[in-house]
Formats: C-alpha cells, sequence, structure tokens
C-alpha cells in the first residue's frame, strides 16, 4: 500500500473514533437527561404519594368525625325506643329532705355534747389538780421541818423522774392493799375461830 492509501485509512479510523466518542458523550447526556428525568418524576411520585397519605389521613378524619354523631344518635334513638316501649306512668314521687337536715341536726347535737363533756372533765381535771396543789402548799408550810424535807426530796423526785416515782407510789400502794387485805383476812379468820370455839364449848 502506497503511503496515501495508510493515511486516508487512517484518517478514516480517526473520524470514526471522533464519532464514536462523540456518539458516546451524547449517550452519556442522554442517560444523564433520563437520569434526571427519572430523578423529577420520583419526586413528584413522593408528593404524589405523600398528598395521598394525607388525604386519606383526612378522610379517615372526616370518616370519623361523620359517623361519631350518628353512632351517638344510634344510641339516643335506641334508648328512646326502649322508652316509649314501657307505658307512661303517672305516678308521683313526694321526696322529703328532711331527713338531711334531721342528720345534720343530730350529728351538730351530737358534736356538741362532746365538747361539753370534754369541757367539762377538762375544768374538772384542772379543779383536782388545783385542789390538789392547794392542799400540797397547805402541808408545807404547816409541816414540821422533818415532814418537810421528806416532802421536798419527793416533790424533787417528782420533777427529776416523774414516771419513775409514779411506778414506785402505785407499787408501795398496791403492797399496802395488799398488807390491809391479809389483816381483813386474818381479823375475820380469827373471828371465824373464835365463834367456833364458842360454839363447841355451847
Amino acid at each position: 500500500m502506497d503511503q496515501q492509501t495508510i493515511e486516508k485509512v487512517l484518517n478514516r479510523i480517526s473520524e470514526e473514533r471522533t464519532q464514536d466518542s462523540q456518539e458516546i458523550e451524547y449517550c452519556k447526556f442522554s442517560i444523564e437527561k433520563h437520569d434526571q428525568f427519572i430523578g423529577n418524576h420520583v419526586k413528584q411520585i413522593d408528593e404524589i404519594n405523600g398528598e395521598l397519605k394525607s388525604l386519606q389521613s383526612s378522610q379517615k378524619f372526616l370518616i370519623e368525625r361523620i359517623t361519631e354523631p350518628i353512632k351517638k344518635l344510634e344510641a339516643k334513638m335506641g334508648v328512646h325506643a326502649i322508652l316509649l316501649d314501657r307505658p307512661v306512668s303517672n305516678e308521683v314521687i313526694n321526696r322529703h329532705h328532711f331527713p338531711k337536715i334531721f342528720k345534720a341536726t343530730v350529728t351538730l347535737f351530737l358534736i356538741c355534747i362532746l365538747l361539753g363533756i370534754g369541757w367539762y372533765q377538762t375544768g374538772q381535771q384542772l379543779t383536782q389538780y388545783r385542789n390538789n396543789d392547794t392542799k400540797w402548799r397547805k402541808l408545807r408550810l404547816s409541816a414540821k421541818p422533818l415532814l418537810a424535807g421528806i416532802m421536798l426530796n419527793i416533790a424533787d423526785s417528782v420533777d427529776l423522774e416523774p414516771d419513775k416515782t409514779r411506778e414506785a407510789v402505785e407499787n408501795e400502794e398496791a403492797h399496802n392493799l395488799a398488807v390491809l387485805e391479809l389483816q381483813q383476812k386474818m381479823r375475820a379468820d380469827s373471828t371465824r375461830m373464835r365463834e367456833l370455839k364458842r360454839g363447841s364449848k355451847n
């Protein structure tokens, strides 16, 4: 082959390559346009789907809003139907509020009684406390020095340990009472023995 033919072939190949590259660029451009077109349509489809969902929710809300009064009306109609099935009776019911007033009066009366009892008991306790205080002070004034010292020791022990002193006094009182009962029993037994001896002599 001569030089001129080779140049023609090379020129033809370069032209074909250029044409192929242009076709490839065009195809890439077409694909990009197509992808962009699809992307725009996907966005539109998503928007349409969102609008459909909002329409469905609003439709559901409207249906509920419409059906709720209908259900209430049906319930009321059922109640009215039951009432209409029953005959109307002309009965007059006299309801007096006297029991409530009576209960309130009795309650207030009982509260007043309880308050009066509490007031009376408190007054009695105060009077008893005052009398005992007067007795104690009179004893301290008229007692001899030895007795006054004993009373002063008792007052100090009560002031320092009131519970312990009271318990000791109660124990001593119980002991004295037991001794007194035992003495009374012994006297009664001795009297009975004397009567039995007298009966045996007779």
